[in-house]
Parts: structure tokens; sequence; C-alpha cells
């Protein structure tokens, strides 16, 4: 090893393409690149019109292609030669790949070029046997996906998980060997927003005073279980509760879901406020929510989730949410089992006391929060126990 530690952030998407991996892969990037004996690269597919010399870590983009443009995703090309030329050139002693498709691919055949081969950690972020099955039409091109991607996994020297929850999901692909979870962080500091700020947020979305306020942070897509909030939204307001529900994101069912909201008659409860991406106007979308509504089954530690504790938002969780680790009903958070009528006496349960929200958020803000700063530290801890382990 050199006298940096030079270190290879591997991922499959990144920005302008704005997801929980490409969040989490800047701000290990970000942090990293603020200690003197780390040398970081980001390496990542390029995408059309990113803006790679913004950032203050370096960046590797290689070729890549289109896939679904409505999703916005490019698939990662890296059987080209000079790229495995280039990437085995930067010497790499710790290869951290947050993705175990083609970026994981490239890993492997830069390591195989190397005489002294990196340590290559994996990181299982989601659920990508529900995508698989999800997209993929035959059994064919299922059987070739699934063999791909534990080869790929099976290929790393430490297989890292980001909650206790998400081992299950590693499991289903055919990974038995072991894994250490890591937990990720969030880039928020530890407290709501500015009373002004908030304030005047909710003048600009005219919400009343007093008005309960719910809300959803993230690409809007069906698979997040919105047709089950927005179900439950519909008995809630016939029942008589006073809310204004914010979601908070675009995605590809922006429109549908739009639709979908009018024909339940909600129009006059909901607000969609697009993505917001400047991070401090975040925090105060967050700061004026009573109740965050995340029932989501298919992430495995939403970093939304992190991100309302920072700003002692409460939140409501499906029953077997992998993205609730730690959480305990009633005390930091709250489960309800995934029915609408279930969902919306739960809301109305939780939100008849006020006192109780903010306590369940305060706690929320104490035991869920993590700072990025401690992640990424833990996480070089780690590398520079694994360059000084025989495995």
């Amino acid at each position: 090893m050199g006298e940096k530690l030079k270190v290879g952030i591997f991922v499959d998407s990144f920005y302008p393409v704005v997801d929980g991996v490409s969040q989490v892969v800047n701000n290990y990037c970000k942090y990293l690149n603020k200690y003197d004996d780390v040398d970081v690269t980001l390496v990542t597919p390029r995408y059309p019109n990113a803006q790679y010399g913004k950032y203050s870590f370096k960046i590797y983009p290689y070729t890549s292609f289109g896939s679904n443009k409505s999703v916005g995703y490019r698939v990662g090309w890296p059987f080209v030669f000079k790229t495995v030329n280039d990437v085995k050139d930067m010497d790499f002693d710790i290869i951290h790949i947050h993705a175990p498709l083609c970026s994981s691919e490239l890993a492997r055949l830069v390591n195989k070029n190397k005489s002294k081969k990196a340590k290559i950690v994996l990181t299982y972020h989601t659920k990508y046997d529900v995508d698989f099955e999800a997209r993929l039409k035959t059994a064919l091109f299922k059987s070739i996906a699934y063999a791909f991607l534990k080869a790929n996994v099976n290929s790393a020297d430490e297989v890292w998980i980001v909650s206790e929850g998400s081992e299950e999901a590693l499991r289903r692909v055919g990974f038995t060997g072991k894994c250490r979870v890591m937990e990720n962080g969030v880039d928020f500091v530890k407290e709501p927003q500015d009373e002004n700020k908030c304030r005047e947020l909710k003048l600009k979305l005219n919400i009343p005073e007093n008005c309960l306020v719910f809300s959803f942070v993230g690409r809007l897509q069906w698979y997040k279980n919105l047709k089950l909030i927005c179900d439950a939204l519909k008995i809630a307001k016939a029942d008589g509760l006073d809310f204004r529900m914010l979601f908070v994101g675009d995605g590809t069912d922006a429109d549908d879901i739009k639709s979908y909201v009018s024909s339940l008659g909600l129009n006059d409860k909901v607000i969609f406020t697009g993505a917001v991406n400047d991070r401090d106007e975040l925090r105060v979308y967050y700061s004026i929510t009573d109740l965050f509504l995340f029932l989501s089954t298919f992430d495995t530690a939403a970093i939304v989730v992190k991100e309302a504790a920072a700003c002692n938002c409460p939140v409501l969780f499906a029953e077997g949410s992998d993205s609730a680790y730690g959480v305990k009903d009633g005390e930091n958070g709250w489960f309800s089992k995934e029915t609408p009528e279930c969902l919306a006496k739960k809301i109305e349960e939780v939100t008849s006391d006020r006192e109780k929200l903010k306590e369940v958020g305060k706690a929320a803000s104490n035991s869920l929060y993590v700072p990025w700063s401690v992640s990424v530290d833990n996480a070089l801890k780690r590398y520079k126990e694994l360059i000084s382990e025989k495995i």
C-alpha cells in the first residue's frame, strides 16, 4: 500500500440521476476526500450532461448506453480495453462496489489483471430480485440475471448490508457467505429547521394553521406503496381528519399518481411539490411534517427515514419494513398493516395526540440519527483492517 490509501467507489448510477444509492456514494466520496491519508475516485457509467467537474473528488466516467429512457438510468459497458487499463492504472487498494451489476463486473475485470489485488467490498443496497421479477419477462433472462448478480456478489472479499433486515434480500439471490452490517448516514444536522423558514413554507403551500401535515419524500413510483397511502387518506378525509399530504419528489409514475389522487377527490388535501434538490430547503419540508408516511416494503434502509429523524419527524412504517431497523412501535416510530383501513385508523390514532407525536419524533432523532461522518469513519476503519488481514 502506498502513502495514501487508494479507494475506488464503484457505482452504476450517479447524478444527475437522483436516488438513494447516488446519494450514498456522493457522501462516501465527499467524506473520504476529507482524510489526508485517503485518495478516493468515483467510477461510474458516463451520464450525458453530467457536470463531473463540480465535485470535490475525482470521478472516472466510463462507456455507457441508454436503458429505459423514462427511468433515466444508463447501463455501464465495462468490456472496453481502455477502461479496464485506465482503472487498473489507478492501482486501488480498496474497491468498494455499491451496485453488484455492471460496475461490479468492471471491478472483477480490473482485479483479474492486477498483480497486486485490491480488496473488494460490496454493499448490497436494495432488493434486486424484486426488480428482476418485475422487469424481466422470460425465465431465461431472469436466470442469466440472477447468475450474473450472484457471481458478482460472491467475488467480493467482504459483503456489507445496510441493516439487519436487508440480509434476507441478499440470501434470496443465493449468497450464503458472511455479511457485515454497516449503516448509511445522513448529511442533515440533528435539529429541525428554523421556525421562520417553516412558517414561510406553510404560507407558500397555503397550509392552514394547526392543520396536520403528512409527507412522503422520494421517487414517485407505485412500488413505494403510494396507492396504499392515497387510499388511506381518502378514508381519513371521509372521517373528517383535517390534513395536508405532501408528496416531495418526482418519478416515472408521478402523472399516474396525480390522476389517481384526483379520482379519489383528494386534490384539496394533497400537494405535489416536485423534486426538492436543495438540502436546506428539504429540511424545512421534514420540519413542518407532523407524520412521515413511509409504507414502502421495497427499500432496505431508506435514507429518508434518517433524514426525517434528524428533523424530529416521526415515521409510520408498514409492518415488516426493512427500513425500520431499530424502530419500536410507539416509542420511536409506528407500524401499520398494509390495508387502507388499518393505515387510516393508525394515522387517526397517532395524530390524535400532538404531544405524543413530538415525543416520538424526538426519540427517533436520538435513536435513529447517524451522521455521514460517523458512517464513513467506520467504513474507513474497516477498509484498513481488510488491508492488514490475510484474506
